[in-house]
């Protein structure tokens, strides 16, 4: 079949098939907050939030906050006596920061299992409901679990959450089902990427992906009145944590397999050539 003829069949088929709804029912990831899917929020609404892409305030911690004399990172808090902001320029070796100058560093040599985690916490960050995606960069050293006579894994000994708020930025409850078991759970904490290790000694700098829980489990999605989050990066077990390059956006599951094949089906015939 002809690439010209493919085309025309192509979209005839989806005209049929968005009509009878099966495109909105079947062949897409229905976005957190709407009993529609995806289409339960305009498409240029959604389309708009994609364009922000990340949505993290000062992802790389490089500039110093206006607004007060604290030297704090602009648009994040530091959370306990232990977090350190470190800069390069300023004595911190190269190996303790990933991207541009600045980072944040977490040692604490002991840890106890009434202990909260220490870390950063960004400002509140307005969302619209939907699906997002949250990564970082890491680095660990000698990571060892809070709650050591149990002969636990780490747990949430690296902690990173998404809490959700509302319009008024009153706090959402962030309980969640399992779809396998059908039991809740909390679905701001962000922690499992290394909850069953044992103990970390050395992890580079590397890409991390926060993840609530494996497949099946809808990961990223909001709380339907979701409209701020903030985020948590912090350290509960002993050990050392440095954080850099913090990545939150809008996922590409908030659009239907149509949308995302959108801008593919104007564009000119490919030339085939043998």
């Amino acid at each position: 079949m002809k690439w010209d003829t493919f085309r025309s069949w192509f979209r005839k088929t989806v005209a049929l098939a968005t009509a009878a709804g099966a495109i909105s029912a079947g062949l897409c990831r229905p976005a957190a907050g709407t009993d529609q899917g995806p289409h339960g929020i305009a498409y240029d609404v959604r389309i708009e939030q994609q364009a922000k892409g990340n949505l993290a305030p000062n992802p790389s911690f490089e500039r110093v906050s206006p607004s007060d004399g604290t030297g704090e990172p602009d648009g994040w808090q530091r959370i306990g006596v232990h977090v350190e902001w470190v800069n390069r320029k300023a004595g911190a070796e190269a190996d303790e920061v990933r991207h541009g100058d600045r980072s944040i560093k977490i040692e604490r040599r002991a840890a106890g299992e009434l202990d909260e985690a220490e870390g950063v916490m960004s400002d509140f960050i307005p969302v619209i409901p939907g699906t997002y995606n949250l990564t970082c960069e890491l680095r660990l050293a000698h990571v060892d679990p809070h709650r050591r006579r149990w002969g636990g894994r780490l747990g949430d000994a690296i902690t990173m959450k998404v809490f959700f708020f509302d319009a008024e930025k009153s706090a959402l409850d962030p309980r969640g089902e399992n779809p396998v078991g059908g039991s809740l759970f909390d679905t701001s904490d962000k922690s499992h990427t290394f909850a069953n290790y044992w103990s970390i000694d050395e992890f580079p700098w590397s890409t991390v992906h926060a993840r609530t829980y494996n497949y099946p489990f809808a990961e990223g999605d909001l709380p339907t009145r979701t409209r701020f989050v903030r985020l948590f990066f912090g350290l509960k077990g002993s050990g050392t944590l440095w954080l850099d390059n913090v990545v939150f956006r809008y996922s590409k599951w908030n659009f239907s397999a149509l949308e995302r094949m959108q801008p593919h089906i104007g564009r000119p015939s490919p030339r085939w050539r043998p």
